[in-house]
C-alpha cells in the first residue's frame, strides 16, 4: 500500500496543477482509504508493536491523503500507549487535523497551495517553540523541512514563513 501510494507523488512538487493527476491522486487515495478502513476495523490501527514500523508509518501514509480517516485514526491514537505510532507521522496528523478544522498547527508541517503553485506555510500556534516541537517528534528543523520540500520542486513562499524562519 505505502508503494501505491508514494509511486505517483515522486512528481507531486512538478504535477500538482495537472487536474488529470489531481483527480488520479484522489481516486488512488479513496482506494487507499478504504482498504485501510477494512483493516482498522477489522483488526485495528497498524501499530509499530502490531506491524513494526515500517507497516504502521505505511498506514498513516495511507491516513495523512484521506481527510474521512484522519481524525478517526487521531482519535485512536490518543488512547495508546506512547511510541505505538511515530511521534512524526502523529505530529503530521495532527497538524493536518487542525489545519483543516481552520486551527493553527503545532508541528508546522502543513503548507497550503496557491492557484499560482506557489506553498504558503499554514499558521502555527507557538514560533516561538515550533523547532523545539518539530526536534521532539523526530522531525528536522522547520528551515531544513523547507528545503526538503523544495527539493521535491515545490515552490515555498518563503515570506509566509513566520519571521524567524525566513532566509
Amino acid at each position: 500500500m505505502r508503494d501505491r501510494d508514494q509511486a505517483p507523488r515522486a512528481e507531486f512538487g512538478a504535477r500538482f496543477r495537472d487536474t488529470l493527476y489531481g483527480r488520479q491522486l484522489m481516486t488512488l487515495d479513496s482506494t487507499l482509504a478504504a482498504e485501510l478502513g477494512v483493516i482498522i476495523d477489522r483488526f485495528g490501527l497498524p501499530t509499530r508493536s502490531m506491524v513494526g514500523a515500517a507497516g504502521s508509518d505505511a498506514a498513516m501514509l495511507i491516513v495523512q491523503h484521506s481527510w474521512p480517516l484522519q481524525e478517526r485514526v487521531l482519535a485512536l491514537t490518543k488512547a495508546m500507549p506512547p511510541g505505538q505510532i511515530s511521534p512524526e507521522k502523529l505530529g503530521m496528523l495532527e497538524d493536518r487535523v487542525l489545519v483543516h478544522q481552520g486551527k493553527p498547527q503545532r508541528f508546522g508541517t502543513q503548507f497550503a497551495a496557491g492557484p499560482d503553485g506557489v506553498f504558503r506555510f499554514a499558521p502555527v500556534s507557538d514560533t516561538a517553540r515550533l523547532d523545539a516541537w518539530r526536534s521532539t517528534a523526530g522531525m528536522p528543523p522547520l528551515r531544513l523541512y523547507v528545503c526538503l520540500l523544495e527539493e521535491a520542486g515545490m515552490h515555498v513562499d518563503q515570506g509566509s514563513l513566520p519571521a524567524i524562519f525566513r532566509p
